[in-house]
């Protein structure tokens, strides 16, 4: 069943909900999680931003089957390099 958590979220039901066994029972699935928020950082960091903000409530997790999807959100008070060390990306 898809769905749509934010990581913490998510970590708490992998523990507590028999229907998130699959994520337990395979730790590769869950390595996936380390590298896609490294490749994201990658990928931000690439564009010259800087989230400023990171945290387990400002991470999504989209679960598809044994497929893990994970996003950054909250850009509010991220930092646009590009545009001078002062300037705020602004957005969410």
């Amino acid at each position: 069943k898809p769905g749509l958590y934010t990581l913490n979220k998510f970590m708490q039901r992998i523990n507590d909900e028999p229907n998130m066994q699959i994520y337990r029972q395979h730790p590769e699935l869950l390595d996936s999680i380390v590298f896609s928020l490294l490749q994201g950082l990658l990928d931000i960091h690439a564009k010259q931003v800087i989230h400023t903000d990171l945290d387990v409530t400002n991470i999504i997790v989209r679960t598809r089957g044994e497929e893990l999807i994970c996003q950054y959100i909250d850009f509010a008070g991220a930092i646009n390099l590009a545009q001078g060390p002062s300037s705020k990306y602004g957005g969410t």
